[in-house]
């Protein structure tokens, strides 16, 4: 789940029953209260609809639970920035920009997954690379790694750059732990990691503030190796991970 979206509309809800008669309902609001199901007035409805809708500029489903809503904005949010506003710096990076074409290509690869690839740009340079993405057209497959149904160890090479760094941490176990299944015994992940810097213009996107502990804890409890593990632009982490036969 969206933990700033989330506060943001939790917040804003109990601005909205700021009144000592909804104290008890205040203090028992969790993540599953129902908020169209509650005791509003027509201009209190109105005007915490009207502040959701400012600050995300979507369209937005209000029927459902808390955690349903920060669900839906999430998505639209995320969809809007990655297949839009964000755009790739791969150039500014040592490790993982163009310099990864040469590391791959150099152990003749037989299937390469990039998970998250935005644009593809690995696509023409990369053989027998296949990219996914949830929200980016260029992809061969526009899908969220939990989905992507293809048998474990399929892939000699898998390349993680900056897609799985959002949400919790038990988001990004999940979804490491999907692309390790994926990874042929001996072979090799290479990640990008943000370690908690906001994106521009995308101040609503969840960042994961991925460290060397979280890369070894991961490691450790897929059975992989933590072959690297470096500062990339300064900004940014880089690791290698090896799925260990």
């Amino acid at each position: 789940m969206n933990r700033k979206i989330y506060n943001f509309l939790y917040k804003n809800l109990h601005d909205a029953f700021n009144l000592p008669k909804y104290d008890d309902f205040n203090k028992t609001m969790t993540r599953w209260t129902v908020v169209n199901a509650l005791p509003w007035t027509p201009k209190r409805w109105e005007k915490f609809c009207e502040q959701i809708n400012n600050e995300f500029d979507l369209e937005i489903n209000f029927n459902g639970t808390i955690a349903d809503i920060t669900h839906d904005i999430d998505q639209k949010y995320s969809a809007r920035f990655w297949g839009g506003i964000w755009q790739p710096r791969t150039e500014v990076y040592q490790y993982t920009g163009w310099n990864i074409v040469e590391t791959i290509n150099k152990a003749n690869p037989k299937a390469v997954l990039d998970v998250g690839c935005g644009f593809n740009q690995f696509k023409a340079r990369i053989p027998n690379l296949v990219g996914i993405d949830a929200y980016n057209n260029n992809a061969d497959y526009m899908v969220d790694i939990l989905d992507y149904t293809v048998p474990d160890n399929t892939y000699d090479h898998i390349i993680v750059f900056g897609s799985i760094n959002f949400g919790e941490y038990d988001d990004i176990e999940v979804r490491m732990k999907k692309v390790i299944d994926l990874t042929m015994p001996d072979g090799k992940i290479y990640v990008r990691a943000n370690p908690g810097h906001v994106h521009k213009n995308g101040q609503w996107i969840d960042i994961y503030p991925w460290d060397f502990d979280t890369a070894f804890r991961i490691a450790n409890k897929f059975n992989c190796e933590l072959s690297s593990f470096k500062k990339d632009n300064g900004d940014r982490l880089y690791f290698e991970l090896r799925k260990l036969p």
